[in-house]
């Protein structure tokens, strides 16, 4: 999962660019076996705390004793968080981009607490993505392949995502169609350099 994660991560910063990925590197850990993934605080700037909130927090919502909460929440829920951004159409584009994004590299479990707000010299705005990988491929062993969201009451299954559904999420997380649209095509225009990653040894089992 370690590995997975990186890179996923990996493809994530190929796809939306560095600075919207949260950073990582392999590193070991005194103590702990095996290879860890050693991530960078986003909310730490010159010695101090940042104002961090994820989206269960912005929208005052509890998980629950089991947790399970963090699921129970919809995409316009997530719009609805972006609503506390100091820079709304901005976030709301970069966050549909992210849902594009993971649903290329099959990061299923997107839910709402995987999504946060950080305080900025302009305002609260959408941290950079994290805590991120290929859940789709833990299916065989049992895990759910659907995403983190609800629309409409049901969490979608990976492979049921095209060009229209994403659409449609972009318009739930209150993105105009034309902005959508454009957003999609940008992602477009990074396949070959997506391949070319891909056509390297992945590292993972």
């Amino acid at each position: 999962m370690v590995r997975n994660e990186a890179l996923t991560l990996e493809l994530c910063a190929v796809l939306l660019g560095k600075g919207e990925v949260n950073a990582v590197r392999f590193g070991m850990v005194e103590g702990i076996p095996g290879v860890a993934l050693i991530v960078e605080r986003f909310d730490r700037r010159d010695g101090g705390n940042l104002r961090c909130e994820d989206f269960m927090q912005v929208l005052n919502r509890r998980p629950g004793r089991d947790h399970q909460g963090k699921y129970n929440a919809s995409y316009e829920d997530l719009g609805a968080a972006l609503e506390f951004s100091s820079a709304p159409v901005l976030d709301r584009r970069r966050a549909f981009l992210r849902l594009a994004a993971y649903v290329l590299v099959g990061n299923v479990d997107c839910h709402m607490k995987n999504w946060s707000l950080m305080e900025t010299a302009t305002g609260l705005r959408l941290t950079p993505a994290y805590d991120a990988l290929n859940g789709y491929v833990y299916g065989a062993q049992g895990y759910t392949t659907r995403f983190g969201l609800l629309a409409d009451g049901e969490r979608a299954q990976w492979d049921s995502h095209d060009r229209t559904r994403l659409l449609d999420l972009a318009a739930r997380i209150g993105l105009p169609r034309k902005a959508a649209e454009a957003a999609l095509d940008s992602l477009k225009r990074k396949k070959e350099v997506v391949f070319a990653r891909l056509d390297r040894p992945l590292g993972l089992p």
